[in-house]
C-alpha cells in the first residue's frame, strides 16, 4: 500500500478532502479504486492494485491504503500492507475473521492510543460472538478439563481461593503401611488438604503430593504392566475436576456427570457455578483490562442494540442503498453514501 500513498503523492492529484480507496468488483474478481479530486475540481476515479480473489481481501487492501495514507500524513510513514491485514482464506475462498486476527487489532489500537495519550482509558465495545467470547487458554472453565486426572486436557491458571469457593465437606487423607486411603485407620498420618481462604490452587499435582482421592494406588510416574500397557501416572498431571472440588471441599459421594443428575450433584455444574469459574474473564477481556482499559460486551441474542445500534443501523442503511440509491456509476459513489445516510 505505500506505492498507492506514492502514487498519489507523485501524480501531484489535487485534493480537497482525503482520497477513499474501496473494493469494487469486476468480472468475478475484486480490486481497489481510489476516488479523489481531480484538478479541476470534479470527483475522478482510478483503478488500482492486482486482482483479489475475495471481496474481503480488497476490503483490506482499503483499509491498508487509510493506514498508510494518514500515517504519511503525519509524517509518520506507516508499515501496513493489505498482506497484514488479509484474513486467512477458508474453503472456497472465502475469508473470516477470527479472534487472532482481532486480538492483533485490538493490540494496535490499544498501542497506537496509549502512544498519543500515556492518560487515556479506552472503552471498547463488542458484540457476542465466538470469536468475541473465546475462553482464555489457560482459562478456569470446565470445558477445558476432564473429569478425572491427566489425559488430554489443559493446565489450567492458579485460582486464589475466597470464602466463597469454599465448601463444607472434608478433604483428607491418611498414610499408613506404604499405602494412601482416605479411610482413617489406627496410626495412620493424616494430611489436610482443603485448601482456606487466601491459599492457590494449582490445576496440577506437585512432586512428591499424594494421589488423587479417588485413585489411591495411581502410580506417581507412568508404569507399564505385565501386559505393556502404561499406566498414568499424576505427578505434573492436570488434576480433573473431581479431584478440584475435593480440594475445595464440595465433593459429595454419589456425584457424577450422568444425564438426569441434579444440579448439586453434578461435577460440572458445581464447580463451573463457583465464583471464579463463573466469573472468569475472556481472552479479550483479560487482554484489554490487564493494560488498564475497559471491554463492554452488548447483550446475547440482540444484535439490534449491539454497538449501540449501528449494527441494526448500518444493515438498514445498506438495505436502503442498494434497493434505492445504488446506480452503480463510480463517480457518484461518494454522493451516493451521503444520502443512504441522510
Amino acid at each position: 500500500m505505500e506505492s498507492l500513498v506514492a502514487a498519489v503523492t507523485r501524480n501531484g492529484w489535487q485534493r480537497t478532502s482525503e482520497p477513499v480507496c474501496y473494493p469494487e468488483r469486476s468480472k468475478g474478481k475484486w480490486r481497489l479504486r481510489l476516488m479523489f479530486t481531480s484538478r479541476k475540481g470534479d470527483r475522478a476515479t482510478k483503478k488500482y492494485g492486482p486482482l483479489c480473489n475475495t471481496e474481503q481481501e480488497a476490503l483490506c487492501g482499503s483499509l491498508a491504503f487509510r493506514y498508510s495514507w494518514e500515517g504519511s500524513q503525519r509524517g509518520q510513514p506507516c508499515e501496513v500492507s493489505k498482506e497484514n491485514l488479509v484474513p486467512p482464506v477458508a474453503a472456497g475462498k472465502d475469508g473470516y475473521w477470527g479472534y487472532d486476527q482481532f486480538e492483533e487489532q485490538v493490540e494496535d489500537v490499544m498501542d497506537v492510543l496509549e502512544h498519543i495519550d500515556p492518560d487515556m482509558q479506552i472503552v471498547f465495545e463488542v458484540d457476542h460472538s465466538s470469536g468475541h467470547g473465546k475462553q482464555r487458554e489457560d482459562g478456569l472453565h470446565v470445558s477445558n478439563m476432564n473429569v478425572k486426572y491427566g489425559g488430554k486436557q489443559k493446565v489450567l491458571r492458579d485460582s486464589v481461593m475466597t470464602e466463597e469457593c469454599l465448601g463444607p465437606e472434608e478433604a483428607k487423607m491418611y498414610f499408613a503401611n506404604g499405602r494412601w486411603s482416605t479411610k482413617f485407620s489406627e496410626g495412620a498420618v493424616c494430611v489436610d488438604q482443603k485448601l482456606t481462604v487466601g491459599q492457590t490452587q494449582t490445576s496440577t499435582f506437585a512432586v512428591g503430593a499424594p494421589p488423587p482421592f479417588f485413585e489411591w494406588d495411581a502410580p506417581r510416574k507412568d508404569k507399564k504392566n505385565a501386559k505393556g500397557k502404561v499406566k498414568e501416572g499424576y505427578e505434573g498431571k492436570a488434576k480433573g475436576v473431581r479431584q478440584y472440588l475435593w480440594e475445595r471441599g464440595w465433593w459429595k459421594d454419589g456425584m457424577s456427570t450422568g444425564a438426569g443428575v441434579s444440579d448439586d450433584m453434578h461435577v460440572e455444574k458445581v464447580l463451573q457455578a463457583l465464583p471464579d469459574f463463573k466469573n472468569e474473564r475472556t481472552a479479550l477481556q483479560h487482554l484489554v483490562e490487564s493494560r488498564g482499559h475497559i471491554l463492554l460486551s452488548s447483550p446475547k441474542c440482540h444484535p439490534e442494540v449491539a454497538g449501540v445500534g449501528i449494527e441494526y443501523s448500518w444493515g438498514f442503511s445498506k438495505q436502503k442503498f442498494r434497493r434505492k440509491i445504488n446506480d452503480e456509476v463510480p463517480k457518484h459513489l461518494h454522493d451516493n453514501i451521503e444520502n443512504r445516510c441522510a
